[in-house]
């Protein structure tokens, strides 16, 4: 009797996980925000500011999270995280990632989230800061804005 309680309690228990843990993974319906702009900086280190426009929902929006990842890793088709950054609040709209290095593409894409989960990432866009070799005097930055808006 013991040992069949405690198989109706783990059962239970792994029940309980397995909806809890789909739940969280659930996406909300939530429109991706599109980026809208890319400024560069140079000084005092590599650094960029990048702009989205706020997404209006029937949810609270919490924020937005930013995720830049460096190049691709070797005999991978997976990109390294570089900079994870949350943004607070519905009507924020830029956000600043510093120390880029040169050489380098970056891929970046955002999501909103609320106090139930994530909604969808943007389409990826990618950054690309030349080095100074002096074939590309003052031709820093390449970028590719697939989302953008005119």
């Amino acid at each position: 009797m013991k040992c069949l309680s405690f198989l109706l309690l783990v059962a239970a228990a792994q029940a309980f996980v397995t909806k809890e843990v789909q739940d969280s993974k659930r996406q909300l319906d939530l429109p991706a925000p599109l980026f809208h702009s890319l400024h560069i900086f140079d000084r005092p280190v590599w650094a960029c500011t990048i702009g989205w426009r706020p997404i209006r929902s029937t949810e609270d929006i919490l924020g937005y999270r930013l995720v830049i990842r460096e190049e691709v890793l070797p005999n991978t088709r997976q990109y390294a995280a570089f900079q994870e950054l949350f943004i607070y609040g519905q009507d924020k709209s830029v956000a600043a990632v510093a120390e880029l290095k040169q050489g380098l593409w970056y891929e970046y894409r955002i999501q909103a989230f609320t106090s139930r989960g994530y909604g969808p990432l943007s389409v990826a866009n990618a950054l690309y800061i030349y080095k100074n070799d002096g074939l590309r005097q003052g031709q820093f930055t390449y970028s590719v804005m697939e989302n953008s808006e005119n």
